[in-house]
């Protein structure tokens, strides 16, 4: 029964949610909300026991007095002030905006800052012309990022509208296929979770 019953549970859930979306049955629209609103308790709770996860494992890397312990120390110490904060004082307290706006931002415009020559060192790399593609890809970075630049009108009048054509008619054909495959490959997933065939999201592997 310990395979059985998860199994079940996600087949008539995933089932329930199919039909009240593609049919108006009567009843169903309130026990699809039900659903729903039990999801998100779900979720907070796993929310909850990830973060008493991540603090017991911070823990130990403290008590143990790891190489890493300063950084755990700082993570925790953070982790629990904007907890407190957020609580008792609410979201709008100056405490929790304080801690949002002078620590979470400016740490994460540091990370994308840090991120971006990764990106260039990657560009460098993808963009040296060894190949066709690689020269079809070269040239038309080139063309886009001139063409958006405010330099790219004086260069030549056409780069902006060759570079919105680019962006409008390859680059989005591109990203709906993309979209589109991906979107197959979910549906695919779904159908197999719901019919028991994939049952990795419960721990179990596939057999």
């Amino acid at each position: 029964m310990k395979r059985e019953v998860p199994i079940i549970v996600t087949t008539v859930a995933g089932i329930f949610m199919i039909l009240e979306y593609f049919h108006n049955i009567p009843g169903l629209a309130n026990g699809a909300k039900e659903l729903q609103n039990w999801a998100i308790l779900v979720a907070a709770f796993a929310l909850a026991l990830a973060a008493i996860n991540l603090a017991a494992r911070h823990l130990r890397n403290i008590t143990a007095r790891h190489q890493n312990a300063v950084h755990s120390g700082l993570l925790l110490a953070s982790m629990f002030a904007t907890v407190i904060a957020g609580i008792f004082f609410g979201t709008d307290a100056r405490a929790f905006v304080f801690i949002f706006d002078n620590i979470i931002t400016p740490c994460g415009s540091a990370f994308y800052a840090m991120a971006c020559f990764h990106l260039a060192s990657a560009a460098y790399r993808a963009f040296r012309a060894q190949s066709g593609q690689a020269a079809a890809l070269l040239i038309t970075g080139i063309i886009v990022m001139l063409g958006r630049a405010p330099i790219g009108d004086l260069i030549h009048p056409y780069l902006p509208k060759m570079a919105t054509w680019l962006m409008q008619v390859p680059n989005l054909a591109g990203m709906r296929a993309i979209m589109i495959s991906s979107a197959i490959g979910m549906i695919g997933v779904s159908l197999r979770i719901i019919t028991g065939i994939d049952r990795t999201h419960l721990g179990m592997g596939q057999e």
